[in-house]
């Protein structure tokens, strides 16, 4: 919501001390969107890949296939 410094900080938060909730795909798809929105490819990629290995056949995989290609472009 206009503040990605402090989502990032939230979803960061989310992927370490929520380990086994069913928001870390969305939370690890949203981290590499404000990588790739601050410029950090390589950060922005390793989250999109992370998504992609770790929830295979999930709506969250195939976005992060598709932000993986656009960053590809």
């Amino acid at each position: 919501q206009g503040d990605p410094d402090n989502a990032k900080t939230e979803f960061q938060m989310v992927i370490s001390q929520f380990s086994n909730s069913t928001k870390i795909p969305d939370a690890r798809l949203k981290l590499g969107s404000i990588y790739a929105d601050k410029g950090l490819i390589e950060k922005a990629r390793s989250e999109f890949v992370k998504v992609q290995k770790q929830f295979p056949d999930t709506a969250a995989a195939r976005i992060a296939a598709e932000k993986l290609q656009l960053l590809s472009e």
